[in-house]
């Protein structure tokens, strides 16, 4: 599969990678996209538009002024960003939409995961959504 694909995309700085059997890594694939690479490019900007089509209905629930990211990939946050912010504008509701911004952060284990577990259990049991609607 990899000599396919290296075969296939001939001028991709992937083919060292692939043909070396070295490891892939987010930080090698942060690096390749840098480097310049269009395959990579296009792989990170379609996880981007993933990511943020799933980002405009929390932008539609919630209507935040900012969506922290934490994620290897904001080393290629110029790549990634745009594609994030793309999705949200076409999917969210204009109002929402217009006024937030993506930023990167960085999150401590210790403090923010117990966090984001709380609110990620009333998301799903629905005491969040719940609560938003009372005011």
């Amino acid at each position: 599969m990899r000599k396919h694909l290296a075969e296939k995309h001939f001028d991709s700085l992937m083919n060292h990678i692939m043909f070396d059997n070295t490891s892939l890594t987010i930080d090698l694939l942060c690096q390749v996209a840098i480097d310049g690479d269009p395959r990579v490019t296009e792989i990170i900007c379609d996880v981007g538009e993933r990511i943020g089509r799933i980002a405009a209905i929390m932008v539609n629930i919630f209507n935040p002024e900012r969506i922290l990211i934490g994620s290897p990939l904001n080393s290629v946050k110029h790549i990634l960003y745009p594609a994030i912010q793309q999705q949200i504008t076409q999917h969210s509701l204009p109002d929402y939409s217009q006024q937030v911004d993506i930023v990167a952060t960085q999150f401590d284990n210790a403090g923010t995961l117990p966090t984001a577990a709380l609110i990620k259990q009333a998301l799903y049991n629905g005491e969040l959504l719940i609560g938003l609607m009372q005011g």
